[in-house]
């Protein structure tokens, strides 16, 4: 019996959307085979044991229905030679390309949502013709997939049927060994204070407001005491760097750009930040939490499903650097709530957000769709056998 096909499309291999496909791309190959459409590839193809095929999308960052033509064309004809049993896409843009070949190779289409539409104050769509847009497609999607329950209501609220909607959250390998060093260092005393962030450089991940809650907090404690880190890449950049000049945080604050080993840089932290203004469920707020690193985020989007506040961390509203720096300034001063949130962190991760967790409930929803009305034994024992390996 000849396995079935997933083809993975994703309009941007970045960030979160990107580390989530990585994790499907290094587990399914095993039960299915597995291709990838992406206008980004992996840097590193087929270096396990199961070979995965990829296609390059010719596509632009921005929305442009006249330009992304082509690569609609490009996608109904690997989709053709391919011969998917399911097309998987990633995000809203992605769906537009991938929906048109589902529909034409008559298989199923699953769409997971990671993050809200394009931040409203960098939008000149009306959110109207968003949702309209929307509701045209969704006749031609089997499920959707949302990375937080914040997503769910906004689809809910857009008109899509709730009972086709499955929350899986994204998921963290086990990268939790690192934690006494981290543990350690938050007891420390008098030492410089390491802080900070990480994403694409975009306003939507608002740190212009955290280069604000620095300069606050620079003019707060001795030069010197604190130090803020920024890893990530993005269109942003040269703003965010003249605003940090601006602020006179040129020796303070450092542009990290992208970062390859990001274990490393958590594990260098004192504490972590997410200033964002939208967030679906922060991949980069889930990997500080695995290092045992004291959270500070804004309380936006599926954020407040990962932090409880002053449980697991804290919360403050977006945009308002001066909450911001208030709450940063508690975990400065109070190094065993620094190690308190931490470990408190971690807990919440290992329990809720594993990369093994995400991929058994991945794994039971494709088997649903394959397989509807039949062999659920078979599957649930498949099931049990996949999240073993």
């Amino acid at each position: 019996m000849s396995r079935k096909k997933i083809l993975y499309v994703t309009a941007l291999y970045a960030g979160g959307i990107g580390k989530h496909v990585e994790s499907l791309l290094r587990y399914f190959p095993r039960e299915y085979e597995v291709a990838l459409a992406s206008p980004v590839l992996p840097s590193c193809q087929d270096s396990g044991e199961y070979k995965v095929k990829y296609y390059d999308l010719s596509l632009g960052r921005r929305n442009n229905p006249l330009g992304d033509g082509g690569a609609i064309f490009q996608m109904l004809q690997l989709s053709c030679g391919f011969k998917p049993s399911l097309i998987h896409a990633h995000g809203f843009k992605a769906a537009m390309l991938a929906l048109p070949a589902a529909t034409i190779c008559r298989c199923p289409a699953l769409v997971t949502i990671h993050n809200f539409p394009v931040y409203p104050a960098k939008s000149f769509l009306p959110a109207s013709l968003f949702i309209s847009a929307l509701r045209c497609i969704d006749p031609l999607v089997r499920y959707y997939i949302t990375v937080s329950k914040a997503l769910r209501t906004f689809l809910v609220n857009c008109g899509i049927n709730g009972e086709r909607i499955r929350t899986i959250y994204n998921g963290v390998p086990g990268i939790f060994e690192r934690t006494d060093r981290i543990f350690a260092n938050a007891l420390r005393f008098g030492e410089i204070i390491q802080i900070g962030t990480a994403g694409r450089l975009v306003p939507e991940k608002g740190i212009d407001v955290f280069l604000q809650a620095a300069a606050r907090l620079a003019a707060a404690y001795p030069r010197g005491r604190l130090r803020f880190l920024i890893a990530g890449e993005g269109p942003e950049r040269g703003n965010l760097e003249k605003l940090r000049n601006n602020l006179g945080l040129h020796e303070l604050v450092f542009f990290k750009g992208k970062v390859c080993d990001m274990d490393a840089f958590f594990s260098g932290l004192d504490i972590f930040v997410l200033a964002s203004r939208s967030e679906g469920l922060s991949f980069s707020l889930l990997e500080a939490a695995a290092a045992g690193v004291p959270l500070v985020a804004t309380a936006t989007g599926g954020i407040p499903e990962i932090i409880s506040h002053g449980k697991t961390g804290l919360l403050v509203p977006p945009a308002d650097s001066a909450a911001l720096a208030w709450a940063i300034s508690q975990l400065v001063d109070e190094p065993h709530v620094r190690a308190r949130l931490g470990r408190a962190a971690l807990q919440e991760v290992k329990r809720r957000f594993t990369e093994k967790k995400m991929l058994a409930q991945t794994a039971s929803l494709y088997d649903e769709i394959f397989y509807p009305h039949k062999e659920r034994d078979k599957r649930d024992k498949r099931k049990i056998a996949f999240v073993g390996r």
